[in-house]
């Protein structure tokens, strides 16, 4: 009972992390079973089916977010570097994450994406605030902070993952939409 169970982990490890890297549509229960080093046939014992496999992804994946999010209550004091810190050591999840963001149109991985996000910005959105100075309401802190984390998935390069680099990006794109506010303000103000 013990070991069938420890081998559903493992098949569930093994498609996490291949999922990571290469999306829903490419997942392979060949490869996984060259992750995993269990014979592909065991594939079936712990799942009828790609589609359940693909359930307890998402499932798996919400458990990390659980984690992800009980680190960040502890060791999220400062935006930069500490978001970006904690997120280094969650590459495999970041990387999931990403696919799901890639794969959005999709109900099931935009509803993962989304909520995953929400969540995690709860805890965010104040030091996040206090970091940039922001005096908006908190729907429109909301809004940028979607606005900032799609954009930052949307450009996040895996080739060159640390958290400074992480940092860097989010810190080009935010100055990116405070440019964009300000000059935004600025035209509104002429037109008055």
């Amino acid at each position: 009972m013990e070991k069938e169970k420890n081998n559903k982990r493992k098949w569930i490890e093994g498609a996490y992390a291949h999922f990571a890297e290469v999306g829903p549509e490419q997942l392979n229960i060949k490869r996984i079973a060259e992750i995993t080093g269990l014979p592909r046939t065991n594939f079936y014992y712990h799942f009828p089916d790609t589609d359940v496999l693909l359930t307890q992804l998402l499932n798996f994946h919400a458990d990390n977010s659980k984690k992800f999010e009980a680190e960040l209550q502890q060791k999220l004091k400062v935006f930069i570097p500490d978001l970006h810190r904690i997120l280094y050591s969650y590459k495999t999840g970041v990387k999931f994450h990403w696919q799901l963001f890639k794969h959005r149109s999709d109900i099931r991985y935009g509803y993962i994406y989304n909520s995953g996000n929400s969540s995690s910005a709860d805890i965010i959105l104040p030091v996040f605030r206090n970091y940039y100075e922001l005096t908006v309401s908190d729907s429109a802190l909301r809004a940028l902070w979607k606005t900032l984390t799609d954009s930052w998935y949307s450009r996040l390069d895996f080739d060159n993952f640390s958290p400074e680099s992480m940092a860097e990006l989010a810190e080009e794109i935010m100055q990116s939409i405070l440019t964009f506010n300000r000059e935004t303000a600025i035209l509104k103000q002429k037109r008055s």
